[in-house]
């Protein structure tokens, strides 16, 4: 089985959380530290902070990994699955609406993608 990292980004008001709020909460979900961690101010609208980072290491398939994440982060993800357990293609799209949740408070949007180095 490969290792791979699921890429977590996190569009939060600015407002709402600091980056130690969002490091703690996303290592306490996780059970383990979130690695490469960083925060950008979204192009698109300078009220939003994007933040990013990679999940710990899996040794699953990565249409498992998503799922086991985007379970952890909230409910109403729209998943784009591989193909196969070798097929690291996938990815989770998270958008607000009245049915959906999310660990976060205030979060404009979300993504789960796979990161592979072979």
């Amino acid at each position: 089985m490969n290792k791979f990292h699921v890429i977590i980004r996190i569009f939060i008001k600015k407002v709402t959380l600091d980056e130690i709020d969002v490091v703690s909460t996303l290592n306490v979900l996780l059970g383990s530290k979130i690695e490469q961690f960083s925060t950008e101010i979204y192009h698109n609208d300078s009220n939003y902070v994007i933040f990013s980072g990679l999940s710990p290491i899996f040794e699953t398939s990565p249409n498992n990994a998503l799922s086991i994440i985007a379970n952890k982060l909230g409910k109403g993800w729209i998943f784009t699955l591989g193909d196969s357990e070798q097929d690291f293609s996938g990815d989770a799209i998270w958008n607000p609406t009245d049915q959906n949740s999310f660990v976060f408070s205030d979060v404009l949007f979300a993504n789960l993608g796979i990161y592979h180095k072979d």
